[in-house]
């Protein structure tokens, strides 16, 4: 009976993996998420509903020995609309509700590729203090499930972390 309960409430979400850089003094992300052709995102495409994946991001100073203080968060929302019977896609990406990209997409495929690679997402400006590292912290939100019945649920992938380090040029003179 365990077992069943256990199915019911387990669902094949993709993996995630994100590449921080620093450039000129801000901090930008790419996002690699694995989707394949039976994923719960291209399923919901297909059968015409409007979709969305979500990206939260939480950027936290890193302090050994207290926790950890949070300086920045942002939303990337990728919403896309499907044209069924002309195989065509509107891409439009979202950072923070302000809209930084839109585009139309042909074929199933060039889709995949589409919302499998999110890059150079600007996040924030460095501080000018004596923060050494960061910690980043990233997750994506595919969608929602009710859950017998009653219970509404994200379906949302683990928080991916990763420490970034902050090197500062010093100039000897």
């Amino acid at each position: 009976m365990l077992t069943i309960f256990l199915l019911l409430w387990a669902v094949n979400l993709p993996a995630i993996k994100i590449f921080p850089v620093i450039v000129n003094g801000y901090l930008e992300i790419s996002i690699n998420m694995e989707l394949s052709n039976n994923s719960l995102v291209l399923q919901r495409i297909e059968a015409g509903l409007p979709t969305s994946i979500k990206y939260q991001i939480e950027v936290f100073e890193s302090r050994p020995f207290w926790w950890d203080k949070k300086i920045a968060s942002a939303e990337v929302t990728i919403h896309i609309l499907a044209k069924a019977l002309s195989e065509e896609y509107l891409v439009n990406t979202h950072l923070n509700s302000e809209i930084i990209n839109s585009k139309m997409v042909k074929g199933k495929d060039n889709l995949l590729k589409v919302l499998s690679v999110l890059e150079n997402i600007r996040i924030l400006k460095i501080p000018n203090t004596k923060i050494n590292s960061l910690l980043l912290k990233v997750r994506a939100v595919v969608g929602q499930k009710v859950r017998l019945g009653i219970f509404k649920t994200d379906l949302s992938t683990g928080w991916v972390k990763q420490n970034i380090y902050i090197h500062e040029e010093k100039s000897s003179l």
